[in-house]
């Protein structure tokens, strides 16, 4: 497949892990230096969006490498923030009106874990260790607090994410009646083993990408690469959508693309069809 470009303007949007690292947070082999690679050229820009909160992602040992690549191309919380300059600049967050009135009634029934746009305040030490072996954030980014502040509830303050643990064990039937039907009825949950997650209403990478569309005036064709359930709508919407070789299924089905070996070979052949005279993209 050849895409003639006429000196036309691409924007690649990387997903992170199991895209460009792997289980163990490190880049898949050469991927780094092709990625680098990419990034020099006039008419490639490369943006990375991951569903992994800003805590997260500093804590890799390679954040410091993925900050040179993608500079503050980089969006976390599944596109509700974008990185400037070490700074958490928000785009999506919990709508506070709800969230006072609940903790007034139902304080005593939960452990909790509250994340910020600055910092992850915690009740229960157990339940951060929980939180440690989903996410593998830097210790230093958690706060501990035996009392919830209720100041934390005000415009001014970024909430991104709530992890409610139930003091006891409760139906689900209960937990789903209680979170979505009553008390947030506009936001987003995600029912674990262990706890629920109320994220902002519309939580999905596709805010990435179009916050991305907004910047350039759709001046850019946009090529999103992902391997995850979760880049099905930024792949459906992109000029172009890549599936890795070992993605979700649904993914693989939404996709323009389902690479048959290793994202490296695709990137490499990008980076070598840059140089042609006809000035064209080789897409294989």
């Amino acid at each position: 497949m050849n895409i003639v470009t006429n000196n036309e303007k691409f924007i690649i949007t990387f997903d992170l892990d199991n895209t460009i690292i792997d289980e163990k947070g490190k880049f898949f082999p050469n991927i780094k230096e092709v990625l680098s690679e990419l990034k020099q050229s006039e008419n490639i820009i490369l943006y990375l969006i991951t569903g992994r909160m800003f805590s997260s992602l500093k804590s890799l040992g390679i954040y410091n490498e993925l900050v040179n690549i993608f500079g503050n191309n980089i969006f976390c919380n599944e596109g509700n923030t974008i990185i400037n300059n070490e700074k958490v600049q928000v785009i999506n967050k919990l709508n506070t009106n709800y969230l006072e009135n609940f903790f007034k009634v139902h304080f005593e029934k939960f452990d909790w874990i509250i994340e910020t746009s600055e910092k992850i305040i915690f009740n229960n030490h157990s339940k951060k260790e929980a939180l440690l072996k989903l996410s593998y954030i830097n210790t230093n980014f958690f706060e501990y607090s035996s009392d919830l502040n209720i100041s934390l509830f005000n415009d001014k303050v970024d909430i991104l994410n709530i992890f409610l643990f139930p003091k006891t064990q409760v139906n689900v039937d209960y937990m789903i009646n209680l979170f979505y039907k009553v008390h947030y009825p506009e936001e987003k949950h995600t029912l674990y083993q262990e706890f629920i997650k109320i994220s902002p209403k519309n939580t999905d990478k596709i805010n990435g990408y179009h916050y991305i569309l907004d910047k350039y005036n759709e001046r850019h064709k946009v090529i999103a690469i992902g391997d995850g359930y979760n880049d099905i709508s930024i792949i459906k919407k992109s000029f172009l959508g890549i599936a890795v070789y070992n993605s979700h299924k649904k993914l693989i089905e939404a996709a323009d693309i389902h690479l048959q070996s290793n994202l490296y070979d695709f990137l490499r052949s990008l980076v070598n069809s840059l140089n042609l005279p006809s000035n064209e993209i080789l897409i294989k």
